[in-house]
């Protein structure tokens, strides 16, 4: 056996603790870098803010090309609305005829020209607020169906606007949720006006209407006796020769049995 006493190569404590404090920085340098990459994934909302940009700048772009392609001037007003201006016979259908292509919430403000109605259509990706602006304006919401806005669109075609209408009361009251979506988006505040009632008659009306009253003033006017037509005079039936029976002449003697 061997008595030799034992080596100095054994780590001490103070190698022990050194050999510690550089694995436990390394570790925590380490969890670091693991919690600096966590919370660089962790931004990804950032990134994905950038993502809905890019979709809302494309549903612009779509719009605009819809635009373009109808030969409706349009512009840009903000990040999520574009302006068109047309000739619409129906702006609320003009209005959502251009977001069909729109992956994204955008909305439309379809201003008439020559007499034409304006509009407004927001999509909000889940809802439709149509707005008919001016004198007998109505304030509409629609729930998206399976289809997307390619159904509402057909449905208001077919004649049945109402299929997938959310109902909200009366369509001339305006919608609060509709006008503060506008404002973010920046839009021009919707201004609708219910159509003035009209002017009540002037003159009174009589028991029996119009039609009895000018009955009785054509009654009480003198009648005519109606008129006879003018009769000609009468002439004296020609004589008669009594031999011959030849017509007499003037002188009253037969010119062929004298």
């Amino acid at each position: 056996m061997s008595d030799a006493p034992p080596s100095d190569d054994v780590p001490g404590d103070e190698d022990v603790v050194g050999a510690e404090a550089v694995t436990g920085d390394e570790t925590v340098t380490e969890d670091e870098a693991v919690t600096e990459d966590e919370a660089v994934t962790g931004d990804e909302a950032v990134t994905g803010d950038e993502t809905t940009a890019e979709a809302v700048a494309g549903g612009v772009a779509a719009v605009l090309q819809a635009a373009h392609e109808r030969h409706y001037d349009a512009e840009v007003i903000s990040e999520r609305a574009v302006r068109v201006l047309g000739r619409f016979g129906e702006p609320t259908l003009a209005a959502l005829d251009l977001l069909i292509d729109a992956a994204a919430p955008v909305g439309v403000y379809a201003e008439g020209l020559e007499g034409s109605r304006s509009a407004m259509c927001l999509w909000t990706g889940t809802d439709l607020y149509a707005v008919s602006l001016g004198v007998g304006g109505r304030w509409e919401q629609f729930g998206a169906p399976a289809g997307g806005l390619s159904a509402i669109r057909d449905s208001w075609r077919s004649g049945s606007r109402a299929r997938y209408r959310v109902p909200r009361g009366a369509l001339f009251t305006p919608l609060a949720d509709a006008v503060e979506l506008a404002d973010a988006w920046g839009l021009p505040a919707p201004q609708t006006h219910r159509p003035a009632p009209p002017p009540p008659d002037a003159s009174p009306t009589r028991p029996g209407g119009a039609d009895s009253t000018r009955v009785r003033k054509s009654a009480s006017r003198p009648t005519r006796p109606p008129a006879t037509p003018a009769r000609r005079p009468t002439e004296d039936a020609p004589r008669i020769c009594p031999t011959c029976y030849m017509a007499l002449p003037a002188t009253g003697v037969c010119d062929y049995c004298a």
